[in-house]
């Protein structure tokens, strides 16, 4: 089975990643000049 692929929002970088039951592995990273709005949903951690 595959991991599922997260992202991690840092302004102004964002990451996204695998998360597997023994690794992370780093999918891409890149700088995002705009900046990003989260919603109330979005913004508290579950």
């Amino acid at each position: 089975m595959r991991g599922s692929l997260r992202e991690i929002i840092h302004s102004p970088f964002r990451i996204v990643y695998r998360h597997d039951p023994k690794t992370v592995r780093i999918v891409r990273i890149w700088r995002s000049e705009r900046q990003l709005r989260l919603t109330e949903h979005e913004d508290k951690p579950t």
